[in-house]
């Protein structure tokens, strides 16, 4: 599962964004992908916050 929780400054809401898979496996090209879905359904600057994974000090993701 690849998440990503959101809080609009604006509006102090929160927002929920998520993804699975079967095999249970987010390689780089996913998280891209889930990236790059998230940002289109956001306004203004994002800050993202990572935790220790691999994928997400892959080239293709920075």
């Amino acid at each position: 599962m690849i998440g990503a929780v959101t809080v609009s400054p604006r509006t102090r809401r929160l927002g929920l964004y998520f993804a699975n898979r079967i095999d249970g496996y987010f390689g780089a090209g996913e998280v891209v992908a889930f990236l790059r879905n998230l940002l289109r359904s956001l306004s203004g600057k994002v800050l993202v916050v990572w935790d220790g994974d691999s994928n997400h000090t892959h080239t293709r993701v920075w």
